[in-house]
């Protein structure tokens, strides 16, 4: 069996050789940027000679000496060191993977458009560029659903779950996971100038309460969990925390807070009294956030939040938390206060 295991693989390896694409030769074009052209027909985008422009848009083809080739990747550190303001995909380019540390070491660069819509960015690349990008384009949520993709590969986290089938100790668990995940990954410092947008978080590594909870529900929603219960709420003043639809107790679901600045430890697997009740997190952490009690924290004043997509986006778009609810035929009282009063979370 060893033998045939052994054989196997030599041959497997020995497809992929064949497979690979050969480096023909590196090619200048008239915008000074460098292209790696390969047999097949294709070309990466790998450096430039000239370390300032005030936009630039990654063709979808490079032509030499009569032959076009095909732009399918942007090479890690491809503009480290260069100043451009704004970069754009062109609109033709049909396959673009934008590797790894692509991004790194860029100036002054304040708007990333995905006007293509087969970009993929993959994890870190836009790593080490300024925190002030704004991410935007047609296709903005195409590059932004691939990388959610990638990340969720990472983590052992599932891709469009059915979560009718699965326990609801399971689905929570899954969700923790995901909270722990991000808590690891993603900064909630309320840095960055688009610090509420999620594709910011997710291409920049950091963002406000805001962008970490909408980055939360967009994480959710890809694994399978339902749209509506996973929720982005604000106190309408400075505070943002994810609602989840949890059942603990007897088979109803209600509203429980998942706040992802609330320290886990990297050795939890699972607990059920992170997702807290309302009150305790209203009283437990917002009371004590805002120190001068100068705020009325009155859960009727909550919101939840639906606008993912800022950049493309004139206005947010939020409802009064107890009014969505009772608008979907809820109720709002039970739906946020039910459970036994000896729980604290």
């Amino acid at each position: 069996m060893k033998c045939i295991a052994s054989f196997v693989l030599l041959t497997l390896n020995l497809i992929a050789t064949a497979l690979a694409a050969t480096l023909i030769t590196s090619y200048k074009n008239s915008d000074s940027f460098i292209y790696d052209l390969y047999n097949d027909n294709t070309a990466t985008l790998t450096r430039t000679t000239t370390t300032s422009f005030e936009q630039f848009t990654v063709p979808a083809n490079v032509n030499y000496k009569g032959k076009n080739y095909k732009v399918t990747k942007i090479a890690g550190y491809a503009f480290q060191n260069v100043k451009v303001k704004k970069v754009s995909i062109n609109s033709s380019n049909s396959n673009l993977t934008i590797q790894k540390n692509a991004f790194n070491g860029v100036k002054n660069l304040k708007e990333f458009n995905f006007n293509s819509k087969n970009t993929k960015p993959e994890i870190d690349a836009f790593k080490g560029a300024p925190e002030n990008v704004l991410f935007k384009g047609t296709y903005v949520k195409n590059a932004f659903d691939y990388t959610v993709k990638k990340y969720l590969n990472k983590w052992s986290l599932p891709v469009g779950k059915n979560y009718s089938n699965i326990s609801e100790y399971d689905r929570l668990k899954d969700l923790f996971t995901l909270a722990k995940k991000m808590q690891q990954t993603f900064r909630n410092d309320g840095t960055g100038t688009y610090k509420e947008y999620p594709a910011a978080v997710l291409y920049l590594g950091k963002g406000s309460r805001g962008g970490v909870a909408r980055l939360y529900k967009a994480f959710a929603n890809m694994m399978g969990v339902s749209a509506d219960e996973v929720l982005v709420g604000c106190d309408q003043i400075n505070f943002c925390w994810s609602y989840v639809k949890a059942d603990l107790y007897d088979g109803r679901k209600v509203w429980r807070v998942a706040d992802l600045s609330q320290y886990i430890d990297s050795s939890e697997e699972m607990s059920i009294a992170y997702f807290q009740r309302e009150s305790y997190f209203i009283s437990n952490t917002l009371e004590r956030y805002y120190v001068y009690d100068i705020y009325d924290l009155n859960p009727e004043n909550f919101v939840v939040k639906f606008d993912m997509f800022l950049g493309n986006d004139n206005q947010p778009t939020s409802y009064n938390f107890s009014y969505w609810i009772n608008k979907r035929g809820g109720n709002s009282e039970l739906e946020r206060t039910y459970g036994y009063n000896n729980h604290y979370y």
